[in-house]
């Protein structure tokens, strides 16, 4: 996992274009298993970070412009804090835009 890290991050200095997609579950084309996350569907990568001097999170984008993970880092999750959020520009919309731990994205 420290590879796939270090390349998002790698790429993400370098303004690359980086894209993701979620798991398929046979039978379910673009069905939403609570998290938020959608099946079988694109997203973007739109910024990798490490706060608190330890956790990785992946900042990514719905191309729908709605619908986001619900977990930590979610845009309802108790780990932000006012500096973070002003720092990493976080805003409570539903706007296809949220954060994730790396962990769980892999």
């Amino acid at each position: 996992m420290k590879e796939l890290w270090d390349f998002i991050v790698d790429s993400d200095h370098r303004k690359y274009i980086l894209t993701a997609g979620s798991q398929h579950i046979e039978g379910k084309m673009e069905a939403n298993d609570g998290s938020g996350i959608v099946s079988s569907h694109a997203y973007s990568i739109l910024d990798a970070r490490l706060v608190n001097g330890k956790e990785k999170i992946l900042q990514l984008r719905n191309p729908w412009g709605s619908g986001e993970w619900k977990g930590a880092w979610s845009d309802k999750s108790d780990r932000w804090t006012p500096e973070l959020k002003k720092a990493l520009g976080w805003s409570d919309k539903d706007d296809g835009v949220f954060w994730m731990p790396f962990d769980d994205y892999v």
